[in-house]
Formats: C-alpha cells, structure tokens, sequence
C-alpha cells in the first residue's frame, strides 16, 4: 500500500485535467518533479512498485541519502541481530530482607494452624 499526501494528490487530479495545456517549465507547489505523477499514473494502473521504482522515486524526491537506510550492513551476518537480541535482560527475582522473610514464616504458621 501506498499513502501519497492530499494534496500531491489533488494536484495530480488538476494534472490530470490539464496535462495537454500545461508548459513543460512550469512549476507546481507540493511536486518538486513531474515524475511524481508518473509514479502514482502507474500505481493507479495497478502496476507494482519494485526496488528500482522505489530508489528511482527517493532520487526525484531529492531523498538520496535514505537509500542506505533500505540496504542492511553487508559486513555483518545475520546471526548479528540474533546475537544482538539474545542479550535482553532476564527478569531477576527480588531478594527478600530478613524481616520481610520472618513475616511471611509467621503468616505461614498462622494459616497453617486455622487449616488444622
């Protein structure tokens, strides 16, 4: 699924409309680039967006330097991020003072004695 803003999307309708008439140089307000509306063209044709489309969008849309952001560090194996998330804290029980120990005995011995 794809979410394309409102109104890069009500533009893509005034697009649409007007195509014929438009100047190749003119300037829209939410599109930096008119492939843009190529792309969501072809999505609304039911074509499937694929690896390439979607670097080649990141490009159009000047987001270049998330590209890396999509490619997983080749220099580490996958048992990486098993190891990674074998290192999760255990829970640990909570030791119980003296005190505390001596009144449980004592609740213990109480309930202990009703039952008998």
């Amino acid at each position: 699924m794809v979410f394309v803003e409102q109104s890069v999307y009500t533009e893509y309708k005034t697009y649409l409309a007007n195509k014929k008439t438009i100047p190749d140089n003119f300037n829209y307000a939410f599109v930096d680039d008119i492939r843009v509306f190529h792309f969501i063209s072809r999505l609304e044709q039911g074509e499937s967006v694929q690896v390439d489309n979607l670097f080649k969008i990141l490009l159009a849309l000047e987001l270049g330097d998330n590209i890396e952001l999509l490619v997983p560090d080749q220099t580490k194996r996958p048992s990486f991020y098993l190891e990674k998330t074998a290192d999760k804290p255990k829970r640990v029980r909570k030791k119980i003072e003296k005190s505390e120990s001596e009144f449980y005995e004592k609740i213990e011995k109480i309930i202990s004695e009703k039952i008998i």
